[in-house]
């Protein structure tokens, strides 16, 4: 008797790993920095010191922590975990300090398509355009200028990219 297959998992091995420690450390890093000159900020609040710097500062440490975290998290979600089943992709995405299971139906995986940039070993980097992920992917299809849609990025490092590619392209025709 043979065993059916309900779902396929797809993920970069040690690349995965190796990229994830850089922007981690970033976050790591920075964040409480951030968060800490915020924590100063707010004391001159409840102090009553407030001046017109109060609020520039504020400002530029509340837009700072705003791009550290994007960059990070954008730069981390660059190297999912993808598992193909029969109702859709399972997308593994990293938000706020956890990886979590994002589940994406076939309805709305919209296209698989070549994108017009290389990946670091200068072969053809895939970009799945999907209805609905994260907001850090919204900002990689901004990034790689895909359209308004999140993307998922497909490079050359993820084993056996070509049978995931074909898996999706296959359930989307029959959807």
């Amino acid at each position: 008797m043979k065993k059916q297959i309900n779902s396929l998992e797809y993920s970069y091995g040690k690349t995965e790993h190796t990229m994830f420690v850089i922007p981690f450390l970033i976050m790591i890093i920075a964040a409480p920095l951030i968060a800490i000159n915020l924590a100063l900020l707010f004391a001159d609040f409840v102090l009553q010191r407030m001046t017109l710097d109060y609020w520039t500062d504020l400002f530029g440490l509340s837009m700072s922590l705003a791009i550290v975290l994007t960059i990070s998290h954008s730069a981390i979600n660059q190297y999912n975990k993808i598992r193909v089943t029969k109702q859709g992709l399972e997308v593994r995405v990293f938000s706020m300090l956890v990886y979590r299971w994002t589940k994406v139906p076939w309805s709305e995986v919209f296209i698989v398509k070549p994108s017009e940039r290389e990946d670091r070993w200068g072969k053809t980097l895939w970009i799945i355009e999907v209805k609905k992920l994260t907001i850090w992917h919204r900002f990689i299809s901004m990034v790689f200028f895909t359209g308004k849609h999140p993307v998922i990025l497909i490079s050359s490092d993820m084993e056996q990219r070509d049978l995931l590619l074909n898996s999706i392209k296959e359930y989307i025709k029959t959807s």
